[in-house]
């Protein structure tokens, strides 16, 4: 799995699979950095598609951008997942 984090920011609970853009994940990447995780273990999670619109942080929406429609996965428990780069 893969997830944009900030620097010196926390791991999140979203996550998206390898190879998926920031706009798949709805997402204005700035100052944030991809970063890669695995499992070793069995991880219970929710499966959702992103929106499909352009996000921009704090929130504000372009609408009808197409960008999104990602698959994300809500992972209630993100410690199992260990950064491998």
């Amino acid at each position: 799995m893969q997830q944009y984090v900030r620097p010196g920011g926390s791991v999140g609970n979203y996550f998206a699979p390898v190879g998926s853009t920031a706009l798949e994940s709805g997402l204005k990447v700035t100052d944030q950095t991809l970063v890669t995780f695995r499992s070793d273990s069995a991880v219970t999670a929710l499966r959702s598609t992103t929106r499909p619109d352009y996000l921009f942080p704090p929130g504000d929406i372009v609408k009808g951008s197409g960008a999104g429609g990602g698959t994300q996965y809500f992972i209630p428990d993100p410690s199992p997942f260990k950064r491998i780069h």
